[in-house]
């Protein structure tokens, strides 16, 4: 049986398939441009909030955050500020975990190794490019470092090398969007780094003509040019609190923790309306909800947010800052307006998508899970 794949390519806004010459996929989508039942291509959503953690455990389970329990890159536990990026705290199997309680055998390869370490338990093969795995290295050499556009193209290598001496069900590569970040759509770095990409998608596809794969991004980026502390906004209304950015995580080169998501915790549940008010009030605050109406309307664990969850509009992010308010230059994500997600298929009979999870979905049921 061929392989099936799933290409988690990270912060794959729509706009820089546009900018980019692509013929591989440009095939693709030309493929499900025409009537049939193998090759499927649309714009659909992601899961809000718009951040790696959350979208891949929902693309590598299936599920809404409600039902996987990550709901952030990291969150209060018990008060202390704790990175989720451990497989315990995930509250369902990921498809690696199921495939392996079936006795098949898979791979994952991500860039990040945060990502490992959360999502790689029951995986056959498990590597990240930060701590490569012997057999990685043996097969595409030494990785190129995090932050380059370089690391996902040797991710790609090593798999492909892998897929030629093992026999795999399943073959999970994920990027990271460090390029994405640092670059516009329209810059040469960018298009080149897209071109890569699509060679080597294209050198997968030849080397298994016969094999199944699907792609999809865990949130797409725009450009920030505000920055907002929701710590010193609330500060000024007499209203303690804590304010996790969900963006946060060890990548700061990124994104320099400042993303279009936050949760507020309160020091005293009775300031909620209040807080909710001098949010709302926020010009750059596209949507203050409090936790119950977060939970049910993004499909969130109720367990695991503040006490509010903020969202920015489409130029703003949230963060600590020496200003309430300050101008800020960085390519983020986050809000709602980073949750348009490409979803592609091939050789991938029946599949219909809109949201990026149920390529779990899907997976599970080819895979008879």
């Amino acid at each position: 049986m061929p392989p099936l794949f799933v290409l988690c390519i990270d912060g794959l806004d729509i706009a820089y398939l546009d900018a980019s010459p692509t013929p591989t996929l440009d095939a693709l989508k030309r493929a499900a441009a025409h009537p049939g039942d193998d090759a499927y291509f649309r714009m659909g959503r992601g899961m809000l909030p718009s951040v790696t953690n959350v979208n891949m455990t929902s693309i590598l389970t299936g599920l809404y955050p409600r039902g996987h329990g990550i709901v952030s890159n990291f969150w209060l536990d018990g008060g202390a500020e704790v990175y989720m990026e451990d497989a315990s705290y995930l509250l369902a199997p990921t498809l690696l975990r199921r495939v392996a309680q079936r006795g098949g055998r898979s791979a994952l390869l991500v860039a990040k190794q945060k990502l490992r370490t959360l999502l790689d338990d029951g995986a056959t093969f498990a590597t990240s490019a930060e701590q490569p795995a012997p057999w990685a290295v043996e097969g595409a050499g030494p990785p190129p470092a995090i932050y380059t556009a370089e690391v996902n193209l040797w991710l790609f290598d090593a798999a492909l090398a892998l897929l030629r001496r093992e026999a795999l069900d399943l073959c999970v590569i994920i990027t990271t969007d460090y390029p994405m970040h640092a670059w516009p759509p329209e810059d040469a770095r960018a298009i080149a780094y897209i071109q890569g990409l699509d060679r080597n998608i294209g050198a997968l596809l030849e080397a298994f003509p016969s094999a199944t794969l699907l792609l999809t991004a865990d949130h797409g980026m725009n450009a920030k040019t505000v920055g907002v502390d929701l710590g010193k906004l609330l500060a000024r209304g007499n209203i303690p609190c804590r304010v996790l950015p969900i963006i946060k995580d060890r990548y700061v080169v990124h994104h320099q923790n400042l993303g279009g998501a936050a949760y507020i915790y309160l020091e005293n549940p009775a300031d909620r309306e209040r807080a909710l008010e001098a949010l709302r009030e926020c010009p750059h605050v596209e949507m203050a909800l409090p936790r119950e109406e977060a939970a049910q309307r993004f499909r969130l664990h109720p367990q695991r947010i503040g006490d509010i969850l903020v969202l920015a509009d489409r130029e703003a992010v949230f963060g600590p800052l020496h200003k309430e308010v300050e101008r800020v230059a960085v390519r983020s994500h986050g809000s709602l307006h980073e949750t348009f997600v490409p979803l592609l298929a091939h050789n991938a009979r029946g599949f219909r998508a809109q949201e990026n999870r149920q390529l779990g979905e899907w997976v599970a049921q080819r895979l008879g899970l």
